[in-house]
């Protein structure tokens, strides 16, 4: 565990702002390198994903973490890339999202060759961004073999009291885009005109009293209005209006539905509009919960989880996760070091907890290395 928090201190001091991972990224292959059969699955223009594979199995299970930070908040009183330590408390940018989780991820991956224990590792770029990294990895060969992915992120926190932090579900998120068409005229006849604002006002209101079914986790979808335009040439009345609003939804509830039953809502309010998913260079993602009688949960449940203090719940915000999860169908979760503060000058996270990932790390590298040595034992009698 001494180990961890000075690679750290490394991983936190190579500014890894998205789309700039590169430096970060030859970091994590070289310490890998001597270890691992490692490589790189570009995407884009120097910024590669960072794969790795430590000895053979016939199903894997796969650790992950995202490279890439946000900006320094402009509140940062001392050097982001600098990290502080407080007691059981670490402070710097990314520490929480997520290179605290990375750093247990590495030391569990030493671990893992030490003791011959197969598993896989996978770095991805442009998380905060647009996921384009994660894009990329499912479209490649990499998780053919994997049947099992954790990911370091530690999600939203209410009870820091835990070990460490688990998630089995996501809410999902896509950004809805709404034209509205109204009918101009000149200021000076408003009675033959159709004002594309006031339609528009109408259409918010009218979208927030909107009913979805709900999750017993995660709540209802949330429809979250954030921009609004319109102009007008001259002294008229508008007569287009554009409305953008990000969407969380939630397991059972695709966005594709979404976008019909607030077309359906508008028009039934006699609101001509056009109602489409935002376009963007990578999918948006969909929301997700695992399986909790799938067998890799069920023994995380039964022989790992009962030997720390945690508490599974579900995140209100997406990751990486949501495209693993939802595009490779195999269940996915997030187990992360306790911390807070992500995207501000207060991100901290807490030392006692990344010392309790790494071990969980280690354990369930462990025991998934007997199961599959069991089995396959099994399967050659």
């Amino acid at each position: 565990m001494n180990e961890v928090i000075p690679l750290l201190e490394k991983l936190v001091a190579i500014p890894s702002v998205f789309p700039k991972e590169q430096q970060i990224g030859n970091f994590i292959y070289e310490y890998l390198r001597p270890i691992a059969e490692v490589r790189k699955i570009p995407a884009g223009d120097g910024r590669d994903n960072i794969v790795a594979t430590i000895g053979t199995a016939d199903e894997y299970m796969c650790l992950y973490g995202h490279m890439d930070t946000v900006p320094p908040d402009p509140y940062w009183s001392q050097d982001p890339f600098t990290v502080r330590r407080d007691g059981d408390i670490l402070r710097g940018l990314g520490v929480a999202d997520m290179k605290g989780g990375i750093a247990a991820v590495l030391r569990a991956a030493r671990y893992a060759h030490a003791h011959h224990l197969p598993m896989k590792l996978a770095f991805g770029v442009d998380e905060e961004n647009i996921s384009l990294g994660s894009h990329v990895l499912v479209q490649s060969d990499f998780f053919q073999d994997v049947g099992f992915v954790i990911s370091a992120e530690s999600g939203q926190i209410y009870n820091e009291k835990q070990d460490f932090a688990v998630n089995y579900g996501r809410k999902g998120r896509f950004v809805m885009e709404i034209d509205i068409v109204g009918r101009t005229a000149h200021a000076a006849r408003s009675d033959v005109a159709v004002n594309a604002i006031a339609q528009a006002a109408i259409a918010v209101q009218t979208l927030e009293i909107v009913r979805f079914t709900r999750h017993r986790e995660l709540g209802s979808v949330e429809i979250i209005p954030y921009h609004l335009s319109s102009t007008t040439d001259s002294f008229s009345i508008p007569a287009y209006a554009h409305i953008k609003a990000n969407v969380l939804t939630v397991p059972g509830v695709t966005s594709d539905e979404v976008l019909s039953i607030c077309r359906d809502i508008l028009e039934h309010a006699e609101i001509e509009a056009n109602v489409r998913l935002q376009d963007r260079a990578t999918p948006f993602m969909e929301a997700y919960q695992v399986d909790r009688s799938d067998r890799y949960i069920h023994a995380l449940e039964q022989d790992i989880f009962p030997r720390y203090i945690t508490r599974p719940g579900y995140a209100a915000s997406v990751a990486d996760e949501n495209r693993f999860a939802h595009e490779l169908q195999i269940p996915v979760i997030s187990l992360g070091p306790i911390g807070g503060g992500d995207h501000t000058a207060s991100e901290w996270v807490s030392v006692r907890s990344l010392e309790k990932t790494y071990e969980a790390y280690c354990d369930i590298v462990t025991y998934f290395a007997s199961q599959n040595a069991l089995l396959r034992q099994k399967h050659l009698v």
